[in-house]
């Protein structure tokens, strides 16, 4: 009954989607503990078992045989799992976590910040930090945990090297009890951040609403502006001479919210108080969040190395001038270091999607580079690319020749190929691709019935792909023999093409 109701009880209680982000076995340990008393009583009764097999001394037999069984048993899973595992689990080659922790903190100007999101963005970079002892002045901001007032409290402390964060508003103001600041629009005017908030803070009792346990603190306008002091942001080398006549003095955005939770209001606060002249930093500038709080965000944040940095004017391009130096050269002379992807061991997933992303990331700017004309830099941008990630732990796949850069944009992989190295090299690209999505398509036709439907979006979707590659063919490369090889692909499986 207790391994029931600590098992499948549990799992029909719980009710969970079978896509998760991680094992979440440790929701039955407890039937665990019951089978174990299972299998506690089976070993005493194999041991019995055994000692009856000698029926003169079957009770000197069972002192004998009682601890022999039961170390054969203790042994038996544990040597089973490791010869049937070991392989898929050993992590002694594998360093990602702590190289692209490195990467994302060294690519950070001198006492900066940098805005992370959830487990697998921060916690590497704290290991870097606690453990390597790398970069300790820039401070990672978690912006999932500023949900929770303790964690804002701590960001009022200077920390190693980094300074505290730059707030308006007293740290109570982020205290327990204090989740949501609601915004009412009674003003027309943009005002600045730090006088909406310095009113919060000196006259709290004019923005609170309600008695007793309903009382709610909110905020007398939706229109924020930022004042910029632009001598001093050219002085600190924020924004460059030559742009200064050009950056407008105000930065100024709406809030189409009606409230704004703790983590909100610290990344306003910070955003309005700092004014830019501490380096702030984002790991996705698209996450939640982050629009709802400065709409224009992704206007003002460019891409500088692994990292997207907040700007006091509208991005001029997608990246910084020093973008393709630091793929290329590493930081201060030191090479970057990709967690050993390219050596003969299995990559998990999310080292995967990381490894896809960035070697995403040194096309796009292959792809800029060769609009400026520097093939040079480009072609070493997309040898860096595929030392790191080669292609045999990284399919040649669609993420390798057409990658979405936003806006209804694209950068095309196989022409990028072809004007970096040429013909050759760029057809080889198209046919590995098309090995890829040939075999994966050959594959999940075999199913029927039920596997079929469950695995039919998928071989769909596959034969888009090869039919864009067929367009690819012909457009990037002008070869009708490869547009014709994707063409009877597609015919052959023409039931399940929808175009």
């Amino acid at each position: 009954i207790m391994f029931f109701m600590t098992g499948l009880a549990i799992a029909i209680y719980l009710n969970m989607p079978p896509r998760q982000p991680r094992e979440r076995d440790y929701a039955f340990v407890g039937s665990f503990s019951f089978f174990a008393i299972w299998i506690g009583m089976a070993v005493m009764a194999l041991a019995e078992w055994i000692s009856c097999l000698f029926k003169k001394n079957s009770e000197k037999a069972y002192r004998v045989v009682m601890p022999v069984v039961f170390v054969a048993c203790m042994a038996a899973a544990p040597c089973l799992m490791a010869s049937e595992n070991w392989d898929d689990h050993d992590r002694s080659q594998k360093y990602a976590a702590r190289d692209f922790a490195q990467n994302y903190l060294k690519s950070i100007n001198k006492g900066g910040i940098i805005i992370t999101f959830g487990d697998n963005d921060t916690f590497p970079l704290w290991y870097a930090q606690e453990v390597e002892g790398t970069r300790t002045d820039v401070r990672i901001l978690n912006f999932t945990l500023a949900g929770m007032y303790w964690y804002v409290e701590q960001l009022y402390n200077k920390l190693y090297e980094s300074e505290a964060l730059p707030f308006t508003l007293p740290k109570e103001f982020y205290g327990l009890g204090r989740d949501a600041t609601y915004i009412l629009d009674r003003s027309n005017e943009y005002m600045e951040v730090t006088d909406v908030l310095g009113l919060l803070r000196d006259h709290p009792d004019r923005f609170t609403m309600g008695t007793g346990d309903d009382k709610v603190v909110y905020l007398p306008t939706k229109r924020f502006k930022i004042t910029l002091d632009i001598p001093a942001l050219v002085e600190a080398g924020v924004i460059p001479a030559e742009l200064a006549d050009r950056v407008s003095p105000e930065i100024r955005w709406e809030i189409n919210k009606q409230v704004l939770y703790r983590h909100e209001l610290m990344l306003l606060d910070i955003l309005g108080t700092n004014r830019f002249m501490r380096d702030i930093n984002v790991m996705n500038p698209n996450t939640q969040g982050i629009p709802d709080v400065f709409p224009p965000v992704r206007s003002y944040t460019i891409q500088d190395g692994m990292n997207y940095k907040f700007l006091p004017y509208p991005r001029q391009q997608r990246f910084t001038d020093a973008s393709a130096d630091y793929f290329i050269n590493g930081v201060d002379g030191e090479p970057l270091k990709w967690g050993n992807l390219s050596a003969d061991i299995y990559v998990d997933p999310i080292s995967l999607n990381m490894g896809i992303v960035q070697r995403q990331t040194m096309m796009i700017l292959a792809a800029d580079e060769v609009e400026k004309g520097n093939i040079d830099k480009a072609r070493a941008l997309l040898d860096a690319a595929q030392e790191a990630f080669p292609a045999k732990n990284f399919s040649t796949d669609v993420y390798s020749v057409y990658i979405y850069t936003g806006n209804n944009t694209h950068v095309d992989g196989i022409d990028l190929y072809r004007k970096v190295y040429g013909d050759e090299r760029a057809t080889q690209l198209w046919k590995d691709a098309f090995e890829h999505y040939r075999q994966e398509v050959t594959y999940l036709q075999r199913f029927t019935g039920d596997k079929a439907k469950g695995v039919r979006s998928l071989l769909q979707n596959d034969l888009q792909i090869v039919g864009l590659l067929g367009e690819m063919a012909q457009l990037s490369l002008g070869n009708e023999e490869l547009s014709a090889q994707a063409d009877a692909l597609l015919k052959q499986f023409g039931p399940y093409y929808v175009n």
